[in-house]
């Protein structure tokens, strides 16, 4: 028998992270990360903080890509400090994926394990909300603007989309997942990506205000 576990909370927020980056280059930029491990880490931490801080009845879920054997002091605080969390480091067959010369593979490979384990496991909310390591909530982020959104887009500029904050309700959770397997192409953005699912399902499409969450771009660590 599969008991299926309908939880008190209705919000999941899903943080992807790879604390320890690799040296190698994106195919946009010879730089993967200006940040430190240590630096990286902490900016975790300041993730997750903000999202006790700003939305403390929310369920944390940790999904990350590095190599704990010498820091295991940075791994028992992410698992004590996440309500779910799993590093698929011991993948090695995915290794080639995530750290390759493409953000977008890595990225699609990454948010794939993490909605897989989600339906697997059917951890069941009425809300999903994702963003990097890198970023985090600020004093103005307002849950109750976006709790009855299906699908949560951001328009940096009002044109281009951006994944530095997402969500979507577990229908389009579950059709998220279809889309990235029917329409994966390495030579989009991941951003780009999202932005079809979203054109796709516009009758669906909440857009998410400017005001509530920063953070740092890793490649040259300007802060947005």
């Amino acid at each position: 028998i599969i008991k299926i576990f309908l939880l008190m909370t209705s919000i999941l927020f899903g943080i992807s992270s790879i604390i320890d980056t690799p040296n190698i280059p994106f195919n946009y930029s010879h730089i993967r990360s200006v940040f430190t491990r240590d630096e990286r880490f902490e900016q975790t931490k300041n993730t997750i903080n903000s999202i006790r801080k700003y939305c403390p009845d929310a369920k944390i879920f940790i999904i990350e890509c590095s190599n704990y054997e010498t820091n295991k002091s940075q791994l028992d605080y992410l698992k004590e400090n996440s309500d779910y969390f799993i590093n698929i480091w011991d993948k090695i067959e995915l290794h080639q994926y995530i750290f390759s010369i493409s953000k977008t593979l890595g990225a699609c490979t990454m948010f794939f394990e993490l909605i897989n384990y989600i339906i697997q496991n059917k951890l069941l909310f009425d809300n999903y909300f994702f963003m990097s390591g890198r970023y985090y909530l600020t004093d103005k982020f307002n849950f109750d603007l976006y709790k009855d959104a299906k699908i949560l887009q951001f328009k940096t500029d009002g044109i281009h989309t951006s994944t530095i904050l997402y969500k979507f309700n577990y229908d389009y959770l579950c059709l998220y997942k279809e889309h990235l397997i029917a329409n994966f192409n390495p030579n989009l953005s991941y951003e780009d990506i999202y932005r079809i699912f979203c054109e796709n399902n516009k009758e669906a499409v909440t857009e998410l205000i400017k005001d509530g969450y920063e953070g740092y771009i890793a490649v040259d660590g300007n802060k947005i």
